[in-house]
């Protein structure tokens, strides 16, 4: 899975294969669907070229223009080496887009595993997080199939 389209392909197999209508995730599906995806669907041992695979939690408000709103995902991001010796990162995710309002002092947050035997406690440290509660009980305006990082 060399390239962001080949990253972003295999969630969007992995979420068919289990009939996923992403418009219906919440938190808890998010986090549970991601850390399955990212349990089941390691790397191909045989690229050499891949220097990093890891799970990454982050939250935090946007706005562009008029548009504002609240980022709640998890998102794999590989890093790779290119032929000519540079490094890049390619991200593959699901991102929940929530009405900002209930969010207004909840500070931005990434933190990231690389270890599967480290996902339970991944998935501890998600919950723990200060926007956790927060996300569970509101509706998302929408749900992001997302292929870049958070700004």
């Amino acid at each position: 899975m060399p390239d962001a389209i080949g990253l972003l392909g295999r969630l969007q197999q992995f979420l068919d294969r289990r009939r996923v209508d992403v418009a219906t995730l919440d938190g808890e599906g998010l986090v549970t669907l991601m850390v399955e995806w990212y349990r089941q669907t390691a790397l191909d041992p045989a690229d050499a070229t891949a220097t990093a695979d890891v799970l990454m939690h982050q939250y935090g408000g946007w706005s562009e223009g008029c548009a504002t709103g609240f980022k709640w995902g998890v998102v794999r991001r590989v890093e790779l080496t290119e032929p000519d010796g540079s490094r890049v990162e390619r991200f593959a995710g699901l991102t929940l887009m929530l009405e900002p309002s209930r969010f207004s002092g909840v500070a931005p947050v990434r933190f990231e595993v690389a270890d599967r035997g480290a996902l339970d406690a991944f998935v501890q440290r998600v919950e723990r997080t200060p926007a956790y509660d927060t996300v569970l009980g509101e509706r998302p305006m929408g749900v992001v199939l997302q292929s870049g990082g958070l700004r």
